[in-house]
């Protein structure tokens, strides 16, 4: 970012930080702080406040450019190194981190949008998690973290398992879908067969893709067929095994069908994997971006979005620190403005201030003059 750009971008955020500040977390004063004045990168660390009031001022006076906070809880936060600080818990974030290209921000959000809800299905129907916040990381991932005060507790090792049965990151496609194939045959006959817990988790997947494309599966007719059951009794006996699935997998594996296997398995499988950043669930002493913080990698603060209103989520409209103004700026990459959905007849372009501010972070433009107002 040139010094001009970066020289708005601060003012933007003394404006920010004075009117509306930062909003207060869990146990403030067991955090570690960390700021980056200049660039994105915390450089500055170990800060700790034992008010949020303190934390305020704080931001007021050194306007900086980004803010983290760390995930752990300690008891002294402000120690330089971290067996010093004393780690006592830390919280569980899965954070949703695409390593897909994408040919806009609309198709990214997209994707966000429907991994994000598939994903805290999944927690709330197999977990049993109900606590749980979703917020837009400001750039191209989105973080969901669990509120339930066991999963703080997990040791590193406990959070590598919650990465792979969720990530399914150390399976291959071929090889695992083989393995529970064969597994479902030989329960047929031996009673002592063992899923993993990832195999369980397909397996459910695999039930409730069949649930929701009841109408729509010609394989369900022939199993209909086969089994002389009308559509509602089916229906039922597949809900049924959904639900049993985990409490007694024994015997509601030996019903399931490896044709559906064979037909759908590897959609299932595909669909049942989350992108999730290995080192945010597993590093307990890790920083992520502070809430309504700005991520000046892409030009949007880190906002909370509830799940009730995530299809209908603009970030350009939440999630931007201006809110009105017209600028006018001079186009400096065209595949940002075409990648963001935003055109430009001309080399110079008045803008809306949320547009204009996005593209001032992310290098699409130069700004030239004009108000931004938060």
């Amino acid at each position: 970012m040139g010094m001009k750009n970066l020289e708005v971008v601060k003012r933007v955020l003394r404006q920010y930080y004075t009117k509306h500040g930062l909003p207060e977390i869990e146990q403030l004063e067991r955090r570690e702080i960390a700021i980056g004045e200049k660039s994105d990168k915390p450089v500055q660390r170990h800060l700790s406040f034992a008010r949020h009031e303190d934390f305020l001022e704080f931001l007021q006076q050194k306007v900086p450019l980004s803010v983290h906070h760390s995930l752990a809880y300690y008891e002294a936060p402000w120690a330089p190194s971290t067996e010093n600080k004393r780690l006592l818990s830390a919280d569980l974030v899965l954070e949703l981190d695409p390593d897909l290209q994408f040919e806009s921000f609309a198709e990214l959000l997209g994707y966000l949008k429907e991994r994000a809800l598939a994903l805290v299905e999944v927690l709330e129907s197999e977990l049993g998690i109900k606590k749980y916040e979703l917020w837009f990381s400001g750039n191209k991932g989105l973080h969901v973290y669990i509120k339930d005060k066991e999963y703080q507790e997990l040791d590193p090792a406990g959070r590598l398992q919650v990465y792979f049965l969720f990530s399914l990151k150390n399976i291959q496609e071929e090889n695992f879908l083989r393995t529970v194939e064969e597994k479902l045959l030989y329960l047929q006959t031996n009673p002592k067969i063992i899923f993993s817990a990832p195999e369980l988790r397909f397996l459910k997947q695999l039930l409730r893709y069949l649930i929701k494309n009841f109408e729509n599966l010609e394989l369900i007719n022939k199993w209909l067929a086969q089994e002389k059951l009308d559509k509602e009794a089916g229906k039922y006996r597949l809900q049924k095994m959904e639900k049993e699935l985990y409490r007694n997998y024994l015997v509601v594996c030996r019903k399931i069908r490896t044709a559906w296997l064979r037909e759908l398995g590897k959609e299932v499988l595909r669909a049942a994997r989350f992108p999730l950043d290995r080192q945010v669930i597993v590093d307990r002493t890790h920083l992520v971006r502070y809430p309504g913080s700005l991520n000046v990698k892409g030009g949007f603060i880190k906002c909370r979005i509830e799940k009730h209103k995530i299809e209908e989520f603009n970030p350009f409209e939440e999630a931007v620190p201006v809110k009105d103004g017209k600028v006018l700026v001079e186009v400096k990459d065209k595949e940002k403005w075409k990648y963001y959905g935003i055109s430009a007849a001309k080399n110079y372009v008045f803008l809306e201030a949320n547009e204009a501010f996005v593209l001032i972070c992310t290098g699409g433009a130069q700004y030239v003059r004009g108000e931004l107002h938060v």
